[in-house]
């Protein structure tokens, strides 16, 4: 009986098991079936294409990691020779010469990616490619580097990349020109026409026309012009006329005449 029971167990965990294994490799199928197929282009791409797309690489022969300095082997004069190629794509830039080689090989490995299509129809080879940018990286000429990466910008951006993957995930870089930037046309930017700016015109501005600034017309300024200002003209200013200035002519000033002034001559 223990044997049988074991037995049932050990069958029923065998099928939960295969469930599981069924289910998981349904679920793997449908994941990978979901995801759509690599891009493949035919002609240039820009390099926000190939950073943004590294599976449509493979085409090429080109790997995403593979070293900068294995393909411009004058990138080590800058220091940029280890960075992988999917790094180079997303290089910035700066004001010295590094900087300008910087910006020199992020438009180099697209367009060696470019020049690497098969049956691509690139206006350069890869090794035509390879031999300008390391004489570019070499010449420490800032303005030479520069020079070179424009020119391969316009060969990277020629517009044909955008229709090789259209109606695919790999749009372009720029959005479809059908799709207007900003609000729709038929919806008016600020105050619509019909609303006045500022008070309304019957709404006037300050206190009515009716109300007087200032105190009444019939209110005099300062004191009434029949009260005189300062003293009545019939009481004197100082002393009267008959009370004499000072001390009376007969009262003498200073000690008597017959007292001596200062000690004893004794």
């Amino acid at each position: 009986m223990r044997t049988a029971s074991k037995s049932r167990r050990v069958a029923s965990a065998a099928a939960v098991i295969g469930l599981g294994l069924v289910t998981a490799t349904t679920v793997v199928g449908s994941q990978a079936a979901a995801q759509p197929p690599p891009v493949e282009p035919e002609s240039a791409c820009s390099p926000g294409f190939w950073k943004n797309h590294a599976d449509s690489w493979t085409p090429t022969g080109l790997d995403p990691t593979q070293p900068t300095g294995e393909l411009f082997d004058q990138a080590v004069l800058h220091g940029l020779d280890e960075e992988e190629l999917l790094q180079s794509l997303g290089g910035g830039g700066g004001a010295d010469l590094d900087g300008a080689a910087t910006i020199l090989l992020r438009a180099a490995v697209a367009a060696l990616l470019n020049a690497s299509i098969p049956d691509g129809e690139f206006a350069m080879s890869g090794d035509d490619v390879t031999l300008a940018v390391n004489d570019a990286l070499a010449s420490a000429d800032r303005e030479q580097m520069l020079t070179l990466a424009e020119e391969l910008d316009e060969l990277n951006n020629d517009g044909t990349c955008a229709d090789d993957v259209a109606g695919t995930d790999a749009a372009a870089d720029v959005a479809p020109a059908d799709v207007p930037v900003g609000p729709p046309a038929d919806v008016p930017v600020g105050r619509p026409a019909d609303v006045p700016a500022g008070p309304p015109a019957d709404v006037p501005v300050g206190p009515p026309a009716d109300v007087p600034v200032g105190p009444p017309a019939d209110v005099p300024v300062g004191p009434p012009a029949d009260v005189p200002v300062g003293p009545p003209a019939d009481v004197p200013v100082g002393p009267p006329a008959d009370v004499p200035a000072g001390p009376p002519a007969d009262v003498p000033v200073g000690p008597p005449a017959d007292v001596p002034v200062g000690p004893p001559a004794g």
